[in-house]
């Protein structure tokens, strides 16, 4: 069965940008421009962002303000991709304009589907630091979890939007869909609570970032 790879775009608003206005201009402005593009379409069947919120309770800003996905159609080589095509920089200027682009890190990963479920309900991402080993356990979640997804990077395709080096301390990108806000809540606050999905979600380190998902395009149903 051909695997599912997706390209993750962890993004941080240029400075002096508001979040609010931010995130209008990201949904509305630059995701219609990027689906827009024939050479987007030629790599990608599914695109979608993730609006990353305050979490509750603190005013600290979150370690990114969004974080883009797109599902890559399958090819020989998956580094070669839209930022090599010419119709790049139909999207380049407003990434300069959107993105503080010496903070965003783009890469590719490969998913693992590790709960079937519901994808509708409450959203969380959860960054795993490169020291974990990575390990799932095969589908066990405790009650107020939907579905959940591990995708694993691979760190040597990372780059800051296609130009330049990137790293990232991370070495997967778990996704999860809960029943309730307040499923979601207790989960960022403790994400030991989901080590039953995966060992490498026990202990501290771990970034957990509630978000909004918003399919910009799907050629799947």
């Amino acid at each position: 069965m051909q695997p599912v790879i997706k390209r993750f775009s962890l993004l941080r608003r240029r400075k002096g940008m508001g979040r609010a206005a931010f995130l209008e201009h990201y949904e509305r402005v630059h995701g219609p421009l990027a689906a827009a593009q024939a050479g987007f379409r030629q790599f990608t069947y599914r695109y979608a962002q993730n609006h990353v919120d305050v979490s509750p309770g603190t005013s600290a800003e979150p370690m990114f303000d969004g974080i883009s996905v797109t599902w890559q159609k399958p090819r020989a080589d998956y580094r070669q991709g839209f930022f090599q095509h010419p119709d790049y920089a139909n999207v380049r200027p407003d990434e300069e304009y959107l993105f503080d682009l010496a903070a965003t890190v783009s890469l590719l990963a490969r998913e693992h589907v590790v709960l079937q479920g519901d994808r509708a309900g409450r959203k969380a991402i959860f960054l795993v630091d490169g020291d974990r080993a990575v390990d799932m356990n095969g589908g066990s979640a405790p009650d107020g979890i939907a579905a959940a997804i591990c995708n694993q990077f691979d760190p040597t395709s990372a780059s800051a939007l296609g130009v330049g080096e990137a790293a990232l301390p991370y070495r997967e990108l778990w996704e999860i869909w809960f029943t309730s806000d307040e499923d979601r809540s207790r989960a960022c606050a403790a994400p030991a609570r989901l080590a039953a999905l995966g060992r490498s979600l026990r202990g501290g380190g771990i970034v957990p970032l509630a978000a909004r998902e918003v399919v910009v395009f799907s050629e799947t149903s």
